[in-house]
């Protein structure tokens, strides 16, 4: 009976060991996720996501900013590219004259973070297209919130006011210079929380059609909440 119970204490002892090594490799994890930079999760971005960059480069190009601010860059698809904002948490690049990419690290309610990423293409007018990321690059269909920026007759509604002085009638003859419907999306910090802003765009006008076209647009943001978009 002796050895017996001196069996039990000892495996209850391993038992105990490994939860208390289990407990601090998972602290360590948290800790280490919280304190997770853009720039990481940039390094760490596989080359198939953006075939402008590889491993190399994307270190390349965060190390140069860091050092001058001055970061143009040959991308592999013989083009130059450059940071133009870099912060703990947001990451604004100038892939070429026409395209865009921002990169933002949203802090979950878990501890953990999500990557936001959003690409605009188009020069002047601007649309958008936005992606949300595990920090281990996995890519995930949920909006978190935000609406569906192909649904036009949504965009419409929800990114236009008609202003007091004009009438339903010239309202609705407005609305429609907005056609393809274009929306632009960009990431930004207001009061420490992370936001994303929307407006709508239309291309080819005029300078009187766009004087026009602004005097119905409406920009619409949403903050980060933790776990969504609200």
């Amino acid at each position: 009976p002796g050895r017996a119970s001196f069996r039990q204490a000892k495996k209850r002892k391993k038992t105990m060991k490994k939860s208390i090594i289990t407990l601090v490799c998972n602290m360590f994890s948290v800790v280490a996720m919280a304190q997770m930079t853009v720039s990481d999760a940039w390094k760490a971005m596989p080359d198939s996501i953006l075939p402008y960059f590889n491993s190399q480069l994307r270190g390349e190009i965060i190390d140069m900013y860091k050092i001058s601010h001055d970061s143009k860059t040959k991308n592999l698809l013989e083009g130059e590219s450059s940071v133009k904002t870099l912060t703990d948490t947001l990451l604004c690049l100038q892939l070429n004259p026409s395209t865009e990419m921002q990169l933002m690290l949203l802090p979950k309610t878990d501890s953990t973070n999500l990557i936001c990423m959003v690409r605009s293409f188009g020069t002047p007018t601007m649309e958008s297209r936005i992606a949300f990321y595990s920090t281990d690059w996995k890519k995930t269909e949920e909006r978190f919130g935000l609406p569906d920026l192909t649904n036009a007759p949504l965009m419409l509604d929800m990114l236009t006011e008609r202003p007091d002085t004009m009438s339903t009638e010239k309202f609705r003859e407005v609305k429609k210079l907005i056609e393809p419907v274009m929306v632009s999306a960009n990431l930004h910090v207001e009061d420490n929380e992370p936001v994303i802003s929307l407006s709508i765009n239309s291309p080819l006008l005029t300078k009187e059609e766009y004087l026009r076209l602004n005097a119905i647009k409406k920009q619409k943001s949403f903050k980060w909440k933790g776990d969504k978009f609200k």
